[in-house]
C-alpha cells in the first residue's frame, strides 16, 4: 500500500484502469485469480480493489472508510478531491 501510494498520478491511474480491467473480466467472464493454480501471478480482484483504495487514502493522508462499492475510478476520483 505505502509503495502504490508514493507512485505518481499518471501510474497510479494505469493501475486504476488495470483493475476496472480486472472488474469486468470478473464480473462478466466469471475470470479472477484462480485458487487451485499456482503459477496464477495475480491477485484476487477484491484484494486488488482494496489495496488500490487504501493506496488512494494513503496518498492523500485521508483515513481509511468502508468501500461504498462504486465504480473504482469514480471511487479513486472522489478520495482524490477529498
Amino acid at each position: 500500500m505505502d509503495a502504490y501510494a508514493r507512485l505518481p498520478v499518471a501510474d497510479r491511474d494505469v493501475i486504476v484502469r488495470w483493475v476496472e480491467v480486472r472488474r469486468r473480466l470478473h464480473d462478466e467472464h466469471d475470470l479472477d485469480h484462480d485458487e487451485t493454480n499456482l503459477a496464477d501471478p495475480l491477485l484476487p480482484y477484491a484484494t486488488l480493489r482494496a489495496h488500490v483504495i487504501a493506496g488512494e487514502r494513503a496518498a492523500r493522508g485521508v483515513s481509511p472508510a468502508n468501500d461504498p462499492s462504486d465504480d473504482l475510478e469514480l471511487v479513486v476520483a472522489a478520495i482524490r478531491a477529498s
